[in-house]
């Protein structure tokens, strides 16, 4: 079992969710994964919160290539 994410965390991530209206049921969010902090942070958050959230949500996580030349 994974450790509780921290409240600092977890609040302020949940509010801005609800106050900018970011997700609604039966929304498909595909998360680009860069492979920086943010972005395995962020997809680790929804990871985690999505049953208990965001149960009517489906995440897609993809890379993103940032060597194309």
């Amino acid at each position: 079992m994974s450790a509780p994410i921290p409240a600092d965390l977890r609040e302020p991530f949940l509010n801005a969710i609800s106050d900018y209206k970011m997700l609604e049921p039966g929304d498909r969010v595909l998360v680009a994964v860069s492979g920086g902090k943010d972005s395995f942070a962020l997809l680790h958050l929804l990871g985690r919160l999505q049953e208990e959230c965001f149960p009517d949500v489906e995440f897609i996580a993809t890379k993103i290539r940032t060597d194309i030349t």
